[in-house]
């Protein structure tokens, strides 16, 4: 059972915060197999967030929470406005461990667009669970689940296998999480692995277009009928976390370390595509992983 609750900040008008709260509960309901209980009133988040601060908080109390409230997650949505883009990234959140389980983010352009709102909420709340839009479950929520349980798809090109979706992605044109470099070598699932430099080098060398791909803009790599397709997924700011560049910058993890504190990856824009840049490996980056 899912426990939506909505904090607003910034410019973020309270209609604009009920329109996402109203579509993303209907969203979740719509999934079978999940409940949802929603929490906006924003005295009982205040108060959680200082109980949060307290100190008191074990994982015996974070049990109770559960055990109190029925729910076995929360799914914690923040809003930002910018320009005119509003921002809703969220957290699936394990009240048992404490976990963030999942993470996901929409971008909506026009929030008086009432079908393309509701759609995007859809595919944030698919994204979430782990559920694909046709409603099969690809990755499900579960506490005792690890990356190793996941079941990807691969394509071969230029002799190297590649994962069709990021990790923790339902869909090639999702985001997926972000890693640190440290974080990333261990998050592909058990047959395969962070590629490494050299790797990445051989996939620019086939034919690469920037694109659309449902309504995510990315690079498609490979022939026409022999492709995978990234995302820009923009990357996670190692100061202080929140995320940025989503729809024109793609980060990459390879293996390869550049040094001690660096590490190789490849990123691309609408014009450039390289694979021979460090950065900091503490900056969260997308995960796509090869066939072993």
């Amino acid at each position: 059972m899912l426990q939506p609750r909505i904090i607003g900040g910034g410019t973020v008008s309270a209609n604009d915060q009920l329109i996402i709260s109203s579509n993303m509960k209907k969203a979740f309901t719509q999934i079978d197999g999940y409940e949802v209980f929603t929490r906006t009133d924003q005295s009982l988040i205040a108060a959680e967030q200082a109980f949060q601060r307290s100190g008191n908080v074990d994982d015996k109390s974070i049990k109770e929470v559960g055990k109190q409230t029925g729910v076995a997650y929360l799914c914690v949505f923040t809003l930002a406005q910018k320009n005119n883009e509003l921002v809703v990234n969220s957290d699936i959140i394990n009240v048992v461990t404490g976990k963030i389980e999942n993470s996901d983010l929409i971008v909506i352009l026009n929030i008086n667009d009432r079908n393309d709102v509701m759609k995007q909420c859809h595919e944030l709340a698919y994204s979430l669970l782990g559920v694909s839009s046709a409603g099969k479950t690809s990755k499900p929520i579960d506490s005792n689940s690890s990356s190793s349980n996941t079941t990807y798809e691969g394509v071969k090109i230029n002799g190297i296998t590649w994962a069709t979706k990021n990790v923790g992605a339902s869909n090639p044109e999702d985001y997926g999480n972000y890693y640190t470099w440290e974080e990333a070598k261990t998050a592909c699932p058990k047959g395969w692995r962070l590629p490494t430099k050299e790797e990445f080098k051989s996939l620019k060398k086939s034919d690469n277009v920037w694109t659309f791909q449902n309504g995510k803009t990315g690079r498609k790599f490979g022939e026409t009928n022999n492709f995978i397709f990234f995302p820009a997924a923009g990357c996670r700011d190692y100061n202080d976390g929140t995320l940025g560049y989503m729809g024109s910058y793609g980060g990459y993890w390879s293996s390869t370390s550049g040094g001690e504190a660096v590490a190789y990856y490849a990123h691309f824009t609408s014009g450039i595509v390289t694979t021979a840049f460090r950065c900091y490996r503490t900056i969260g980056q997308s995960v796509r992983c090869v066939l072993e």
